[in-house]
């Protein structure tokens, strides 16, 4: 990708991760195992940038479509080792997507015997939208408003629920799941980099849900 030359010119190293059991990935693609193997990646990342010299250097992480989960569960986790985030037409609810939707009536006739509330009972397997409140880095959302896949609202929903003071939203317009890159890419490609550079000044010690205690004891989390 010539973006990734861009980034390197302007200072900044990518490590770009894929599902397991994908590209050269082993193992088989599993939901429930995604965010544990984001922090794992993530673990092992930050081992390899030690390994080094650059274990000081300030981490962005991205997240596009689904990946959105992992850079959203990485970001709230390890509040005060990420320095920016980037949600990239992402996805925070699988219930609400499209295409589940037009399968519910089938889905609760089989799995539930035609109980509409079984279904609507079901925990969403992330919860992505929550974790957004314990975000504290510089964010940036980026979303089309005629995504056909991953419906706009859903990067409304991100931007509105994130708590970091510095955040955005971008909405492109006409932009659907997988075409804003050959219709935005130079804007896309500067949204990118001015995040990168407002991350690179970002330091936060008590990130937001962090547990910090006073002089006499007393201890809370950071809001």
């Amino acid at each position: 990708d010539d973006f990734v030359k861009e980034l390197h010119t302007a200072g900044t190293a990518v490590l770009s991760i894929d599902y397991r059991g994908y590209s050269w990935g082993t193992g088989t693609p599993s939901l429930t195992k995604l965010c544990n193997d984001s922090e794992q990646c993530f673990v092992a990342g930050r081992a390899l940038m030690n390994a080094a010299g650059c274990g000081g250097a300030k981490i962005v992480v991205h997240g596009r479509s689904i990946g959105a989960t992992c850079a959203v569960h990485l970001a709230s986790k390890y509040g005060s080792k990420v320095h920016g985030l980037i949600v990239d037409s992402g996805l925070m609810s699988l219930k609400r997507l499209p295409m589940v939707q037009q399968m519910q009536p089938m889905v609760v006739q089989m799995l539930f015997q035609g109980n509409a509330m079984a279904f609507e009972m079901l925990q969403e397997p992330f919860d992505t939208p929550g974790k957004m409140s314990a975000i504290s880095c510089p964010t940036l959302v980026m979303h089309g408003d005629k995504d056909e896949i991953i419906p706009l609202a859903q990067g409304t929903e991100c931007h509105d629920k994130c708590a970091a003071p510095q955040k955005k939203l971008r909405v492109w317009p006409g932009g659907m799941h997988n075409d804003i890159r050959a219709k935005f890419d130079t804007e896309w490609k500067r949204e990118v980099i001015s995040l990168v550079g407002t991350a690179s000044e970002f330091s936060c010690p008590f990130p937001a849900g962090a547990l910090v205690e006073d002089a006499d004891g007393t201890q809370g989390r950071v809001l």
